[in-house]
């Protein structure tokens, strides 16, 4: 039982990573840990070869895009929230 709910978590992330950019990508898998252990902001900004503030943003700007996706499968406008 463990083993199928670990798989479905899984097969979730990995939908839910196909909506971002590729940078977006890098940044939440080494914030988070899903490649080995969490990185700070300087060093996912070292990684890319941009400032720790900027892996923020790019961070920032792909947890949005879930966001916006997530409340636009629910049925939900998100042009009104964020303007």
């Amino acid at each position: 039982m463990q083993i199928d709910e670990t798989l479905y978590q899984r097969q979730i992330v990995h939908q839910m990573m196909s909506l971002l950019r590729p940078r977006e990508v890098v940044v939440m898998s080494l914030r988070h840990g899903f490649d080995g252990g969490e990185h700070t902001w300087k060093e996912i900004g070292s990684e890319l070869g941009v400032s720790g503030t900027r892996a923020y943003q790019i961070y920032e700007r792909g947890r949005r895009r879930l966001y916006c996706n997530s409340l636009e499968r629910a049925g939900i406008e998100t042009e009104d929230i964020f303007k």
